[in-house]
């Protein structure tokens, strides 16, 4: 994307941590072909059943896989990335996940979809940023850095994270940094840091205030416990609130978040002790519930 440090920080963890092969497939013929041998196989995370405009709903983000041996197939905090799926997508969605040999997905909102449209149940699991919840491994491979004042990660706008981050940095005078966004159609926010992966962890974590409009910026914050505030997105953004929205509710912590268009006001907040006793509280029983389902599904992959 136009920086050679960045690209080089995010080719390292490709190779390094995720564990991926070489092999890469463009298609289901192409997947046929390589005669894949799986016991399960798992479709997950993100907003993968978000359907798009222009290419519909993707069987492939429904495990829709080729292998000689027909493979469990399940999904992991699948998202659907929006409070509102058209009418029009719904058919296909049931169509594919009805494929799924067991469900799971990250949103309320997912679950009543699933079983309203497709008379599935599914199970409601953390994103799997919440799952791990340990990242120390990225931490030691991470460049080190100073201490930072403001971190202001901002997502698709900076309608908001600037107003909300500027008025913090000319009331405590401690600076901005932000990480590089390639597709960023707005002018820089204080500092622009080129991270990888380890480095926007480390940022992150060096922080001692956080403004953000993105849910894994969200999810970090909660993580490291850091003094942080959430920007809705607005307009016709506002549906990917959703996920954001959603965490915020499970960890009682809705008081952080604030509509873009009144930003500032969020500013008192930063003075304010953030109590983190039902976010740890939610952290602990989501991991260990999600941890136990992961764990089920493996098994039963192991006997199929």
């Amino acid at each position: 994307f136009g920086d050679k440090i960045q690209g080089r920080r995010f080719r390292i963890i490709r190779k390094n941590s995720l564990g991926i092969s070489s092999e890469s497939y463009r298609n289901r013929d192409e997947m046929k072909a390589a005669k894949l041998n799986y016991q399960l196989v798992v479709c997950g995370s993100d907003q993968i059943w978000n359907p798009s405009d222009q290419y519909g709903v993707d069987s492939v983000y429904y495990g829709d896989v080729p292998t000689l041996n027909p493979a469990r197939t399940i999904s992991y905090a699948a998202s659907f990335g929006t409070s509102s799926v058209g009418e029009r997508w719904l058919p296909d969605i049931k169509r594919n996940v009805e494929r799924l040999d067991a469900v799971s997905v990250r949103e309320p909102y997912a679950v009543d979809l699933l079983e309203r449209s497709a008379n599935v149940n599914s199970m409601l699991v953390p994103d799997p940023v919440i799952l791990l919840g340990y990242f120390d491994d990225l931490l030691k491979e991470s460049e080190a850095m100073e201490d930072i004042g403001i971190f202001c990660y901002s997502l698709r706008t900076d309608n908001g994270t600037r107003q909300l981050s500027s008025a913090l940095n000319n009331k405590y005078g401690c600076g901005i940094v932000s990480p590089h966004n390639p597709h960023r159609r707005w002018p820089e926010i204080g500092q622009t840091l080129y991270c990888g992966p380890c480095e926007w962890v480390m940022a992150l974590s060096k922080a001692k205030f956080v403004v953000t409009n993105s849910f894994h910026g969200v999810a970090f914050s909660i993580l490291f416990k850091k003094n942080f505030v959430a920007v809705g997105l607005s307009g016709g953004k506002e549906g990917l609130n959703d996920r954001m929205l959603s965490l915020l509710k499970s960890c009682n912590l809705m008081d952080r978040f604030v509509e873009a268009a009144n930003a500032v006001s969020a500013l008192p907040l930063f003075e304010r002790a953030i109590n983190w006793q039902d976010a740890t509280d939610y952290i602990k029983a989501s991991q260990s519930s999600a941890g136990d389902w992961l764990k089920k599904q493996i098994e039963l992959s192991a006997h199929d």
